[in-house]
């Protein structure tokens, strides 16, 4: 399953404008409702899966966002249906204000807009940068970057958990506020430290960084690791 959203936002105080697009995939199924079309909303209420590439003018997180679009489908090989059903989303906004919702057997798809936007314009700039973003084989700027290291150490009645130095000084060049040095855990984290790191990965990230999945992202996501490099969990996934 694929699952593409391009977003028209501004920032906040700057008030930069552009749009971002995200490509996402994902091994789960396309969930369908009792008529056998896409269930957009289940969709969009589940885990978004690997991020397989981005584009993006204005950094994330706490942005203000003027104007969306979404598509799920069930493979990006072959675009006919997506352009299908962009069509009928174009038409339909022709008839009527948005938000406009449609799902076939094989996409699904949402497009919505502030009311004082051209939005048939909108939609226009929003599907070819999505559709760009999709037929692009060019890899998300975050794969070529080293994410920030979260250190694991257990010890006899705790885990403590702590970025590593090159990445606090990363942090810190950027811009990110002073965190808490280290975490420390105990039962029952003791039992399966990476069951539990992985359920809570995005919460200790928060903790020790103070930055949010989107503001991760451009310093290269996290990787939680034991001091001897072991792999306990990272997001995203680099394959």
């Amino acid at each position: 399953m694929i699952y593409l959203t391009a977003q028209h936002v501004v920032s906040s105080p700057k008030q930069k404008v552009g749009i971002n697009a995200f490509f996402y995939r994902s091994t789960s199924a396309l969930p369908r409702g009792s008529s056998g079309v896409v269930d957009l909303r289940a969709v969009l209420a589940s885990p978004r899966g690997e991020l397989a590439n981005d584009d993006v003018e204005v950094k994330p997180g706490g942005n203000r966002v003027r104007s969306y679009l979404d598509i799920v489908a069930s493979d990006a090989g072959d675009t006919t249906e997506i352009e299908d059903t962009i069509s009928v989303v174009k038409a339909a906004v022709l008839d009527q204000s948005p938000p406009t919702i449609v799902e076939t057997d094989v996409v699904g798809m949402q497009f919505g807009c502030e009311r004082d936007l051209d939005a048939a314009g909108e939609l226009d700039q929003l599907v070819e940068r999505a559709l760009r973003l999709l037929r692009s084989g060019k890899p998300a700027p975050w794969r070529s970057l080293r994410p920030l290291i979260i250190l694991v150490r257990v010890e006899q009645d705790s885990v403590d958990v702590s970025l590593d130095e090159e990445s606090i000084e990363r942090l810190r060049t950027s811009g990110a506020e002073e965190r808490p040095s280290k975490i420390r855990m105990s039962y029952p984290v003791l039992e399966d430290p990476k069951a539990a790191i992985g359920a809570s990965w995005l919460h200790l990230a928060m903790l020790l960084t103070g930055l949010d999945e989107d503001c991760l992202l451009p310093l290269g996501g996290v990787r939680f690791q034991y001091q001897d490099g072991e792999l306990l969990h990272e997001w995203p996934h680099r394959q």
